[in-house]
């Protein structure tokens, strides 16, 4: 199972198998039958993140984490927008709840 996934579950035919725990390895013995389905789910909030306090240049930031994925400003994707002075209007404890997510499939296409 992920480290980055702090509730994960792992099913077999829609029942909760194995001791699934974040950052290990989840085991599944059984006697397997034609049919059976495994099903892993692994839940992606979006969480904030901040720097460890001593590296100066970073107090005061935050970074936007979603599952594996680390999501960050660049001013080269952000041409109209000064990076260095923008600000995220957000509370870190409940971003999850704050930011909108949407699955765009031609985003990523090449």
């Amino acid at each position: 199972m992920p480290g980055w996934c702090t509730h994960p579950k792992l099913l077999v035919n829609g029942q909760p198998a194995g001791d699934a725990k974040a950052g290990s390895y989840c085991r599944v013995q059984r006697a397997w039958q034609p049919g059976d389905t495994v099903t892993l789910e692994l839940p992606m909030p979006i969480v904030a993140r901040t720097s460890d306090p001593r590296v100066y240049d970073n107090r005061g930031r935050l970074a936007l984490m979603r599952g594996p994925l680390v999501y960050c400003m660049e001013s080269v994707d952000n041409k109209d927008v000064d990076v260095i002075n923008a600000r995220l209007s957000i509370d870190p404890k409940t971003v999850d709840d704050q930011v909108t997510k949407a699955h765009k499939a031609d985003l990523l296409a090449a």
